[in-house]
């Protein structure tokens, strides 16, 4: 549905937040108490069933990646395991300042899950993520931005406006090169090779499909010059 609405012109960023003063405060104990009965068993099928189970658990959280516009956690309150997971999927995050983030997975006695490995030593580097993810301590809303996991710090009020501010500045630009610039974002390009490919082929739609868009923008810049090009 969200992929339709895109194609449509109807839906160009999306805003995420919690509901109450918290963004999320991680995953839900029954269910983590589920896996444990599941896994004393201590068989190849109990073991299988849990590996599933987690899959299916991350990837419905995770699904935010396939938003194919821009996704901004308005991170309202303290974001826990999970819950900053979920926030870490986005593209940008806006956060108050008196939340607490952390990845607590190691805490409570199991490894960091929902991409946790993946996303914070991209978002921080090797050495924070290594400390947030082996003592499981919060970082405040201030910390999150010095080390580059969040935006921006506000009080908690002004969390939601502030992200819908930033959401509205994005969609100044025309849909197709900002989504297409989110997807490469995301995708993470290994290489120059694989930057100058990814660029080049999205300019040469830009130039076609996107091509009336791109010569209105020209002719605005050459106007505010006074005609000249």
């Amino acid at each position: 549905a969200a992929a339709a609405a895109a194609d449509a012109g109807d839906l160009r960023a999306v805003v995420l937040t919690g509901a109450g003063r918290a963004f999320s405060a991680g995953g839900d104990l029954e269910f983590l108490y589920d896996r444990v009965n599941t896994g004393k068993a201590m068989t190849e099928e109990s073991s299988a069933s849990n590996k599933q189970t987690m899959l299916d658990f991350y990837y419905r959280f995770l699904s935010v990646k396939t938003i194919p516009v821009p996704v901004v956690a308005a991170v309202n309150g303290h974001a826990v395991g999970a819950g900053l997971c979920l926030a870490m999927a986005a593209d940008l995050r806006i956060c108050a300042q008196a939340a607490k983030l952390s990845v607590n997975f190691t805490n409570i006695g199991i490894h960091p899950g929902m991409a946790a490995s993946h996303h914070l030593p991209k978002l921080v580097g090797p050495q924070q993520a290594a400390k947030m993810i082996l003592t499981g301590n919060p970082v405040s809303g201030d910390e999150a931005v010095n080390i580059g996991l969040c935006l921006k710090a506000v009080p908690q009020d002004a969390v939601l406006p502030e992200a819908l501010d930033l959401a509205r500045s994005i969609i100044k630009s025309d849909a197709m090169p900002i989504n297409q610039a989110v997807q490469t974002l995301r995708d993470g390009m290994a290489t120059v090779a694989d930057a100058t490919d990814r660029e080049s082929s999205s300019q040469a739609r830009n130039f076609g499909e996107g091509g009336d868009g791109v010569a209105k923008r020209l002719d605005a810049i050459v106007a505010r010059a006074g005609g000249k090009k």
